[in-house]
């Protein structure tokens, strides 16, 4: 294991050792735009700990790939993974706020989709697609909106070039 970086913040402890963000136990927040465009790294391990991944926390960690969301958070902000290389996305069965579904995060309910990735797609339950849910995130070019849907909040799609038709529900 190449240990890369080691940095205590505020927030507790974190290493990047090999290709891999690890943050450590008693780590209970990740700052609004703490890693924007700073992120080294294709993995993320959360600890069981962590409560709260603020607003644009990992925004264009282009090589992050893979995430999962421990049973523990409550919150995660508009943007959090905005940008990212995400193509696998996970949340932990015991989550009580959110659940993941076709490769996306929703709401525990189903109704609000929080973030998405390339690899998604939109589960028919998802009435809201969240801010930021999907921007910079290298969708293809035919995006597909469920007849459930029934609000878009801002910058959902934004920044992804290569969307050349979006099917809507009538």
């Amino acid at each position: 294991m190449k240990k890369l970086k080691n940095a205590i913040t505020r927030m507790g402890t974190y290493d990047i050792i090999d290709d891999r963000c690890v943050f450590w136990t008693g780590v209970t927040e990740i700052e609004d735009n703490f890693f924007s465009e700073n992120g080294d790294f294709s993995e993320v391990v959360f600890p069981e700990t962590l409560k709260r991944i603020g607003k644009n926390a990992f925004e264009a960690c282009y090589r992050l790939k893979s995430v999962k969301i421990p049973a523990s958070v409550t919150e995660i902000g508009a943007g959090a993974f905005s940008g990212c290389g995400l193509t696998e996305i996970e949340v932990d069965s015991r989550n009580k706020k959110y659940k993941s579904i076709s490769n996306a995060c929703l709401t525990k309910d189903g109704r609000t989709l929080v973030f998405g990735c390339r690899a998604s797609t939109i589960p028919d339950t998802v009435e809201t697609i969240g801010e930021s849910a999907f921007s910079y995130c290298g969708l293809d070019s035919v995006i597909t909106i469920p007849s459930s849907v029934i609000k878009i909040e801002c910058f959902a799609f934004a920044g992804n070039d290569s969307i050349t038709n979006i099917i809507l529900p009538d």
